[in-house]
């Protein structure tokens, strides 16, 4: 489990931890050193600490991977709508709404993927500052798929409209546009969601930190950690 920042040479010293450490361990710098703690205790205790904020890591991930395929979904039935439209007539008011639905069904996407993406981010950021400027980012996102949600909702309703005046024989197409009322409609509350997952996973990540932070500092006083290139006991 990573927590904060690293650079190249972090990576390097954790690498080398990990072949000469055979149990886990807590790895951290301070005051331009670097420690490692093997107590299996405090180790313990910093597990319990991220273990609500990497729960709802999962949970996001699978939000996310869940927005995503919806996105996909739709954009492939928008395909499958204009084809079989194509295929009835040639209606030149129809081929544009089901482009336009299509194009709206990619940003959606996009923007779901992004919102997972800073969710992801609001776990790992190290400090306040950091979270809060994220959820932001994920509140001017939220902003963003909106309007794109508005708009697609009223192309499925205008595509109902054109489908009202479609022959009996075309009520296959009816099924099609009903599957893409289901597939929209939630999209709103899987982006409310995800904000939501935001939030807390902001609060649960400096919950953590305090705690990892505090877990550390009781490891230095009662001498649990060894500096990275003295004796590791």
């Amino acid at each position: 489990m990573q927590v904060g920042a690293f650079d190249t040479r972090d990576i390097k010293t954790l690498q080398g931890m990990k072949e000469a450490v055979k149990s886990d361990f807590v790895w951290f710098r301070k005051d331009g050193r670097s420690y490692v703690v093997k107590d299996p205790t405090l180790v313990a205790r910093v597990r319990d600490a991220w273990a609500p904020a990497e729960k709802l890591g999962a949970a996001m991930e699978k939000q996310g991977a869940a927005m995503d395929q919806r996105g996909k979904e739709m954009a492939a039935l928008g395909a499958q709508i204009g084809a079989r439209f194509a295929a009835a007539f040639d209606e030149t008011a129809v081929r544009n709404t089901e482009h336009q639905m299509s194009a709206l069904a990619r940003p959606m996407e996009r923007l779901g993927r992004r919102l997972d993406e800073l969710g992801r981010r609001m776990a790992s950021a190290d400090s306040d500052a950091s979270r809060e400027a994220l959820s932001r980012q994920m509140a001017a996102v939220q902003k963003q798929m909106e309007p794109l949600q508005e708009r697609m909702a009223r192309l499925a309703e205008a595509m109902a409209r054109e489908h009202a005046k479609v022959a009996q024989d075309r009520d296959p197409m009816k099924s099609l546009h009903a599957r893409m009322a289901e597939l929209a409609e939630p999209m709103a509350e899987l982006g409310r969601k995800a904000g939501e997952f935001g939030r807390e996973q902001g609060r649960l990540s400096r919950d953590a930190d305090r705690e990892t932070r505090r877990l550390i500092d009781e490891a230095l006083r009662k001498g649990q950690a060894n500096e990275v290139g003295s004796s590791q006991g």
